[in-house]
């Protein structure tokens, strides 16, 4: 079986992350659009169409629960269960910054990883000079350090 039968890949919008397990292949795009291909069912769920930025992080937790991580701005956990022989979805948004001003000063030089259920945010310095900003985060907050 090829990729392409796997992830729906759209044109003008690449894939910029994708994870799997035994039962699901998750992707995220450079537009925020995200998907999942069930393997058993051989049937794609459409779990987002566009976000406010694009999915930099992909992480399952275990087999029926992942978190996504969109652009620098916020962490969306997805589970999957089964209703009525049907699969279906229900998430969980955070926010990582609370103040949408704070997220857009910082936007531009933001790099972000994310791993299990931590997110890292590393805030590169302008060529013009400055301090490094490092924020690790959880649902429970955002921390900032700088470097």
């Amino acid at each position: 079986m090829s990729v392409y039968q796997l992830v729906e890949i759209k044109f003008a919008d690449p894939v910029s992350y994708l994870a799997l397990t035994e039962k699901y292949i998750v992707s995220g795009t450079m537009m925020g659009r995200m998907s999942l291909f069930s393997i058993p069912e051989k049937k794609h769920m459409l779990l987002a169409e566009f976000s406010t930025e694009n999915v930099t992080g992909i992480q399952f937790l275990n087999e029926e629960t992942f978190n996504v991580a969109i652009g620098d701005d916020e962490v969306i956990r997805y589970k999957l269960m089964y209703y009525d022989n049907q699969l279906t979805q229900e998430n969980t948004r955070t926010k990582i910054y609370e103040d949408d001003s704070i997220h857009k000063s910082k936007c531009d030089g933001n790099f972000t990883l994310l791993a299990h259920d931590q997110v890292l945010m590393l805030n590169l310095p302008s060529t013009e000079g400055g301090n490094s900003v490092i924020t690790q985060g959880t649902s429970a907050g955002v921390i900032e350090l700088l470097i």
